[in-house]
């Protein structure tokens, strides 16, 4: 269904924006305009050194603090999206169709899409579709959704503005406290990078989530196994 829906609304513009003379190079100029804004030094540089990248949420904020080098950092995420999708495309193709199983896989590709291309926090607002997910797993196994909802408050407070105070009255007391306990690497990543730390931690519970007891998603009645209901 979704991918029909897709098909439907998508492809008809795509097709008429490639051929229309104003619009048929439309690709080749995003992909100008995000080269040059996400290049060093630039609005959207990922690196460490950029003032606005707490508003960027994509794997490369988090990757370029141990190598500020786009021929690092670049390859690095990709290869970590590629992997997160061939493990995301493995259930999608072998469980079989349900509800819950869709709830579950596009909560998954929904928090995980924000990370390997560039993304700023207000494109979070794709994130209230994994909360038909998050809902079954709350109804169904309260173990597993209690940690999914707890994922999720830590998300939304690190979006908050509340978040933003504290870090400005104690980042500095922070940064020295965690740079002892993790390193200076670490201590960066969790206090400066929370959004992107956050949004992988949930892409990754459902991930898990899909392969904790596929076969409790297999089922004919689309509900749970007891045992895993348990849990």
């Amino acid at each position: 269904m979704i991918v029909g829906l897709v098909v439907l609304f998508c492809i008809p513009a795509f097709v008429w924006m490639n051929v229309h003379p104003a619009t048929h190079n439309w690709v080749q100029d995003y992909r100008v305009n995000l080269k040059g804004i996400a290049s060093p030094g630039h609005l959207s540089d990922p690196g460490p050194t950029d003032k606005e990248v707490n508003q960027i949420t994509s794997l490369q904020t988090i990757v370029s603090i141990f190598r500020n080098d786009p021929a690092f950092y670049n390859p690095v995420v990709w290869a970590v999206s590629l992997l997160f999708l061939g493990a995301w495309i493995y259930p999608v193709l072998r469980l079989p169709s349900s509800k819950q199983k869709d709830l579950l896989c596009i909560a998954a590709i929904a928090t995980f899409s924000l990370l390997p291309v560039y993304h700023r926090m207000y494109d979070s607002v794709l994130l209230p579709t994994i909360f038909p997910g998050l809902a079954f797993l709350i109804y169904k196994a309260p173990r597993w959704g209690a940690v999914g909802g707890g994922l999720s408050l830590w998300f939304t407070f690190m979006l908050s503005k509340y978040n933003d105070k504290l870090l400005s009255a104690h980042g500095a007391q922070a940064h020295r406290l965690m740079s002892r306990l993790v390193g200076d690497h670490l201590s960066t990543v969790l206090i400066d990078r929370p959004e992107p730390i956050a949004t992988l931690a949930l892409a990754l519970f459902f991930l898990v989530v899909l392969y904790a007891r596929p076969r409790g998603l297999a089922l004919e009645n689309g509900t749970l196994e007891p045992s895993y209901a348990a849990r």
